[in-house]
């Protein structure tokens, strides 16, 4: 950062203001916009040079700051934010762009997704909807209207944005579970990730068979895709629940974010393993044994990195929470895209949530609780990625492919079995624990859907078509229209069902003493001032 601008910033006085906070954040745009104009983006096919330095566009960022922080001008930020992004773009040779239908002035077009999905959330958020709700329409809006549409080599990058704001979503999550609760209830969990799955799984096999006229293995592929849960919307509500002290005592939390990761790794697996006998593809004995090979990658690296993240650095080095939360975030992206390039994609997610947990559990012997300060800057910086990952889900949603006939039955095939899947884990419930409302509440946590629909839901479509197979292709289109359904409805129906029931239906322990609270701020106010200094 510029001498000038580390002066600017020694003399802003507490950030756990609101007006403070929002000077904050521009900051911490700046800081991301300025690792985007030095990095290596030659890996997302969008440059021909890898490195370019644009000193135009950062000098006069630079300047344009500090007018930001002095004067609040959020016009003048979103302005030339846009302008930016256009320069930036200009200079880059981009073989395949983006080329929106209908273009805004003022190099607003490139950012327009990140602003209109934040807006949209704060809209909603005022009606006590959650703010992801209103964000994940304001995708579907954007890309049905045709207002913004990603190809080409921008598809790539898009998907490396969604791997960070998962990896983004999980590190907290990972950070945040209770190894005494996780060690109590760890049959409950496999429990959770099986049983249910199962039932879903058959009962959309069994009416996809009869009212889509699917055969039987597309069936099961279906299925698979449709028991997965969404991480990205599941875990950012229990996170608001749990710091307001709900389900903690019985560490609901930790029961539910546990099974929906086992729960989605199984169901990638199987749909791998599915989709390679439905086109004959690789070897049968390898996607047998993929299932197994990805919870082997993902703990064998998550509890690797996890120990490395405890030992280094030390609690006594200088800046070490800054150090800690570089550290473990960069080893978790490196596992979520690695995974991906070597074929075990699911592991990726499995070994950000172990590496986070290990972590914790050394960093928790060195006096830090469950709300440590590396816990509090990822969430912090979800605030950031929350709507670029909602506004790109909502933008996988195409009412183009929709078909009257398989709108209507693909969704009587996922809300029934839907159904019949949250019966059954409520009955899972019943030897443990919990109370009538808690098993209640375990139940319909299951019933968002999204992350890995958008993923895999053109899976089978594009080998369909790559394949020149009609009738696949056919398959594979009501295959696809059923996932954009799922995400369309249970989004934002689970979203304001747990966020909204949730309170009504779990006992809530106040987490902190006045002390505590006061420790937590000075704590993120040493963040803040480490990130500073860095």
């Amino acid at each position: 950062m510029p001498s000038f601008l580390r002066r600017r910033v020694a003399m802003q006085p507490d950030f756990t203001k609101p007006k403070e906070t929002a000077k904050r954040s521009v900051f911490v745009a700046y800081k991301i916009w300025h690792i985007v104009l030095e990095a290596d983006l030659g890996g997302f096919g969008l440059m021909d040079q890898p490195r370019i330095l644009l000193k135009s566009p950062r000098l006069v960022l630079e300047k344009r700051v500090v007018k930001w922080v002095h004067d609040g001008c959020l016009d003048g930020l979103l302005i030339d934010f846009g302008r930016c992004f256009d320069t930036l773009f200009a200079k880059i040779q981009i073989s395949d762009p983006i080329k929106p239908q209908l273009m805004l002035g003022d190099g607003l077009s490139q950012p327009i997704l990140f602003i209109t999905a934040k807006i949209a959330g704060c809209i909603v958020n005022i009606v006590k909807i959650p703010p992801m709700v209103g964000m994940l329409l304001m995708g579907v809006l954007l890309r049905n209207v045709g207002f913004l549409h990603i190809t080409g080599g921008y598809t790539r990058f898009t998907a490396v944005l969604r791997q960070l704001a998962l990896v983004n979503i999980l590190l907290p999550a990972g950070l945040g579970l209770d190894a005494k609760a996780l060690k109590k209830m760890s049959w409950m969990i496999l429990n959770l990730a099986v049983i249910p799955v199962a039932v879903e799984v058959v009962g959309v096999t069994v009416m996809s068979y009869f009212l889509l006229d699917l055969p039987w293995l597309w069936g099961i592929l279906v299925g698979l895709l449709l028991a997965a849960v969404s991480p990205a919307v599941i875990i950012p509500c229990l996170f608001e629940l749990q710091d307001l002290g709900y389900g903690v005592n019985k560490g609901i939390h930790t029961l539910v974010i546990a099974a929906s990761t086992f729960n989605d790794i199984i169901c990638i697996a199987l749909f791998g393993i599915v989709l390679g006998l439905i086109f004959s593809t690789g070897s049968l004995v390898m996607q047998i044994l993929q299932g197994p090979i990805v919870i082997a990658i993902g703990f064998a690296y998550g509890i690797l990195w996890g120990f490395v993240c405890q030992l280094i650095p030390h609690k006594e080095q200088e800046h070490y929470i800054t150090l800690r939360t570089l550290l473990l975030g960069l080893g978790c992206v490196l596992s979520a895209v690695g995974s991906d390039a070597i074929g075990y994609g699911g592991a990726g997610a499995l070994g950000c949530i172990v590496a986070a947990f290990v972590a914790s559990l050394g960093w928790r012997r060195q006096g830090w609780g469950n709300n440590n300060p590396v816990r509090a800057n990822f969430v912090l910086l979800w605030k950031f990625f929350e709507p670029i990952s909602f506004g790109l889900i909502g933008m996988e949603v195409n009412f183009d492919i929709l078909e009257a006939y398989t709108v209507l039955w693909g969704t009587v095939s996922m809300i029934v079995p839907l159904l019949m899947r949250i019966i059954t884990s409520f009955g899972s419930t019943q030897c443990t624990n919990f109370n009538l409302k808690e098993n209640i509440f375990v139940a319909i946590s299951w019933i968002p859907k999204a992350t890995v629909q958008a993923a895999l839901g053109p899976a089978a479509l594009d080998i369909a078509r790559a394949n020149g197979d009609p009738i696949a292709e056919s398959y594979a289109n009501s295959v696809l229209i059923t996932a954009v359904i799922s995400i369309l409805i249970t989004s934002p129906i689970g979203a304001i069902l747990i966020m909204q029931l949730g309170p009504r239906l779990l006992h809530r322990t106040i987490p902190d003493t006045p002390h505590q609270q006061e420790n937590g701020i000075t704590n993120l106010a040493a963040v803040v001032e480490d990130s500073e200094r860095l």
